[in-house]
């Protein structure tokens, strides 16, 4: 028997986290949201992202 592919895998694990947030939204659970901040350091890190992939591009 082969083991499931990444994919299969994920795509099994995002159906099981969907069953739950639905059971949990049944029940009477709420979902809060909050602002998104920037960060420093999310910033630099797309800064890096971008940087590199403008140098692949060259």
């Amino acid at each position: 028997m082969s083991q499931p592919t990444i994919k299969k895998a994920k795509r099994a694990e995002q159906a099981e986290i969907e069953r739950q947030t639905a059971e949990f939204l049944a029940k009477g659970g709420r979902i809060q949201r909050e602002p998104r901040r920037r960060t420093k350091v999310v910033d630099l890190t797309w800064r890096n992202y971008a940087q590199t992939a403008m140098e692949d591009a060259e």
